[in-house]
């Protein structure tokens, strides 16, 4: 009997568990040389800025990680309303610090 059960078995089955924690929202720090633009802030979705060479998008999900900035416009996109953020931005360059 426990020979037959055997033979029967699925050994190819794996049991599949969906238990993957959802991806906290990060916080963002933008400072230039001058003044700091953002700092701690979680109410954003992505920042974007455009060179004549390539474009650098930073989503809210990502790993932390600092990019560094080249002069030109940058736009941030907010998920909230604050008061002073969002837009567009011109800079001299600076650096972006995506923390948890």
């Amino acid at each position: 009997m426990l020979i037959r059960n055997i033979k029967t078995l699925n050994l190819n089955y794996v049991p599949i568990f969906n238990f993957a924690a959802k991806k906290q929202k990060m916080e963002l720090t933008i400072r230039t040389p001058y003044r700091t633009l953002f700092e701690n802030f979680d109410g954003f979705s992505r920042v974007i800025t455009k060179t004549n060479e390539a474009a650098l998008i930073i989503q809210n999900r990502s790993p932390p990680s600092l990019h560094i900035l080249p002069p030109g416009l940058m736009k941030v996109k907010l998920t909230t309303e604050a008061k002073g953020a969002g837009g567009e931005f011109m800079h001299l360059g600076g650096w972006v610090v995506i923390h948890p």
